[in-house]
C-alpha cells in the first residue's frame, strides 16, 4: 500500500479517524490486561500461613503471582524465592503485552484496509468534479484497479488470519466459561479478593471476541458497498461511455468477503451474539451441575 501520510488532506484525515480507532482500542485492552495482573503480582513476596482441615495444624507457603504455592518449597532460599517471584511478575507482563498486541495488530491492519475502502469510494463520488471525459476515464480505470487489489489484500488477510482466529476464539470461549464458573464460585465463598482479577480477565476475552467480530462486519460492509456507492452518486450527469462503464462495474461487483473463524463461521455481530448467548448458557449448565 502507498503511504497514505502522504497525501492529500481528505485522504489523510479518512485514516487517521481510523488509526484513533485503533489507538483507543489499544488503551482499553492494555487496562483489562494489565488491571487484571494487579490483583495477581500486588501481593508482593510473603509467607502465607494456611490451616490444614485434615489434621487441624497450620501449614507456611509462600505467595506467587502464579501457580500453586506449593511449588516454592520453604527450605529455598529468600533472595531465590523473591527473584523467582519477580521473573514471574516480568513474565506475565510480556505475555499479557504480547497476547493484547497481537490482537491490536491484526485490527489495526483491518482498520487501514476499511480506510482505503472508504478513499477508494470517495474518488468514484467525487468523478464529477472532473469535467474532462479523459479525466473520468482514467479515474474509473484506476478506481477498479485499485478496487482489485484492495479485494486481494482481504483475500490475502483472511486466509493469513482464519486459522488464528478459529483457535482464538475456541480458547477465549473456553476461558471465559472456566472464569466464569470460578467468579460465580468466588461469590458463594465471598472471596472477594477474586472477583476484580477475573471480571478484567473475562473483559479482555470478551473484548477481543468482539474486535474479531467488528472488523469482520467493517471489512463486509466495506467490500460488499462498491453497488452502493456507485448507483449514488452524480451518475446521470456522465457521458453514456462512463455510465456503460459504471453498469458494467455493478453488474461485476458481486464478490461478498466474510472473515471467517477457520472457513467455518463468518466473524461478524449476528455471531458474536450467538456466541455471548452459547457462554451463558454454558456458564448455567456448569453452575446447576455443581450446585450441591
Amino acid at each position: 500500500m502507498n503511504d497514505w501520510y502522504c497525501v492529500n488532506d481528505k485522504s489523510r484525515k479518512i485514516m487517521l479517524k481510523y488509526a484513533k480507532i485503533g489507538r483507543i482500542v489499544l488503551i482499553i485492552q492494555f487496562i483489562g490486561a494489565y488491571g487484571s495482573l494487579i490483583p495477581m503480582i500486588s501481593r508482593y513476596p510473603s509467607i502465607v500461613v494456611e490451616a490444614n482441615g485434615y489434621n487441624n495444624d497450620t501449614i507456611l507457603l509462600r505467595s506467587i503471582p502464579l501457580g500453586p504455592r506449593c511449588w516454592i518449597p520453604m527450605t529455598l532460599s529468600w533472595y531465590l524465592y523473591v527473584g523467582y517471584y519477580f521473573l514471574l511478575c516480568i513474565d506475565l507482563l510480556i505475555l499479557s503485552t504480547a497476547f493484547v498486541g497481537s490482537d491490536i495488530f491484526v485490527f489495526t491492519i483491518a482498520m487501514h484496509i476499511c480506510g482505503q475502502f472508504k478513499i477508494l469510494y470517495n474518488s468514484i463520488e467525487n468523478i464529477n468534479y472532473h469535467k474532462n471525459r479523459k479525466q473520468q476515464c482514467l479515474i474509473i480505470e484506476n478506481f477498479v484497479i485499485r478496487h482489485n487489489e484492495l479485494i486481494e489484500i482481504l483475500e490475502q488477510f483472511e486466509e493469513a488470519c482464519n486459522v488464528i482466529i478459529f483457535f482464538e476464539v475456541f480458547a477465549n470461549i473456553f476461558v471465559i466459561c472456566i472464569t466464569g464458573f470460578i467468579l460465580l464460585q468466588s461469590f458463594n465463598l465471598s472471596k472477594g479478593q477474586m472477583e476484580f482479577s477475573l471480571i478484567a480477565r473475562m473483559f479482555v476475552l470478551f473484548t477481543q471476541l468482539f474486535l474479531y467480530s467488528y472488523i469482520g462486519e467493517n471489512l463486509t460492509n466495506r467490500a460488499k458497498n462498491l453497488q452502493s456507492v456507485i448507483y449514488n452518486s452524480n451518475w446521470h450527469d456522465l457521458s453514456p461511455k462512463i455510465i456503460k462503464d459504471m453498469t458494467f462495474i455493478i453488474s461485476r461487483s458481486q464478490y461478498e468477503f466474510h472473515l471467517t473463524a477457520g472457513k467455518t463461521r463468518n466473524m461478524n455481530m449476528s455471531n458474536f451474539k450467538d456466541i455471548v448467548k452459547s457462554i451463558f448458557s454454558y456458564l448455567s449448565i456448569l453452575r446447576l451441575m455443581f450446585e450441591k
